[in-house]
């Protein structure tokens, strides 16, 4: 796994998470009201739970921004060395969609944004939870976007860990990102301009 500063010098978020303050499988939590912005010293916590290929996952402890049907934003804080690239992101899921978002910030200022391509984002009551598809792509804020991680992907398609229908999954995300992804990011934008509304 590289994490920022590495030889490959990607910048990662989710699965270059930093594993503090992160726990293997699930967690208990206090039930989140449906619907609506929640302010900062009222957010609940949501544990996003990042499922990979291997078999192995890993959960983080967020606080919930917004929810609203099928979608969902939620704030992570970041520790340790990772913080040096990105200090704070918001995560954007929705149910039943191929790709999820990472809006990432440091110091308040736009990093950019990172897709991670995925299957079977599922939301619980104070949780949300995918299945990770390895590529990931990250968009910059001088609006090139970059494809990374083809390496990982090779090799677990090598391994057969990438099913037939997975790879049809990553390469129809692909195509729709190469394609869409300023609409996308507009997209989150007016979420999170919609939350702030409340």
């Amino acid at each position: 796994m590289n994490t920022p500063g590495s030889a490959a010098g990607k910048p990662r978020l989710g699965g270059g998470r930093e594993s503090r303050g992160a726990t293997e499988g699930g967690r208990a939590g206090s039930p989140t009201r449906e619907g609506g912005l929640f302010g900062q010293a009222s957010r609940p916590k949501i544990y996003e739970t990042k499922r990979r290929l291997n078999g192995t996952s890993q959960t983080f402890e967020c606080d919930l921004i917004y929810r609203n049907g099928k979608a969902m934003v939620i704030k992570y804080e970041s520790k340790g060395p990772f913080r040096a690239f990105a200090s704070m992101s918001e995560g954007y899921y929705w149910e039943g969609r191929n790709y999820l978002i990472y809006k990432m910030f440091r110091d308040g200022e736009l990093v950019g944004h990172r897709f991670d391509v995925c299957r079977d984002v599922t939301f619980g009551p104070n949780s949300v939870a995918w299945t990770d598809l390895i590529l990931d792509f990250f968009f910059t804020t001088d609006g090139e976007l970059q494809v990374h991680d083809e390496d990982e992907l090779q090799e677990a398609m090598a391994s057969g860990r990438v099913t037939p229908e997975d790879l049809a999954i990553i390469d129809t995300t692909r195509a729709l990102l190469t394609a869409d992804v300023l609409d996308i990011v507009r997209e989150a934008a007016e979420v999170r301009a919609k939350a702030k509304e409340r």
